[in-house]
């Protein structure tokens, strides 16, 4: 029985996953929340991300957040604050960090090279 059920569940919703994630992106998204979502254990609903998507679904939900802030920073020169609260960020900092990771400059100097260009512009 175990194992037809595993079967049955080969693939996920990743466009109910993506919708949540947008209605919720100012909040801290678990795993938790999003296998329950997909009504699967945690370390199913990991494993079959995993496979489906090719990263974590932290690494996913961060990069979206980060996407996000960026279409923030660019399209609206929102202060830094505010960006990393509603992208769902603990603080300032903590976004700071990861924009850096991810992008490899701070979210500032992409703020400033926005901010010039539509000044050229």
């Amino acid at each position: 029985m175990k194992s037809s059920l595993r079967k049955s569940v080969s693939s996920l919703d990743i466009e109910l996953i993506d919708n949540y994630m947008q209605q919720h992106m100012d909040k801290k998204i678990s795993v938790t929340e999003l296998a329950s979502l997909t009504c699967l254990s945690q370390s199913q609903f990991y494993l079959l991300f995993k496979q489906q998507i090719g990263t974590t679904p932290h690494q996913f939900v961060l990069r979206k957040k980060l996407e996000l802030a960026t279409l923030f920073i660019s399209e609206k020169g929102m202060p830094l604050s505010q960006v990393a609260q509603l992208c769902g960020f603990s603080s300032q900092s903590s976004f700071c960090q990861s924009f850096r990771r991810l992008y490899g400059y701070s979210p500032m100097r992409y703020h400033k090279f926005f901010y010039e260009k539509s000044l050229v512009v």
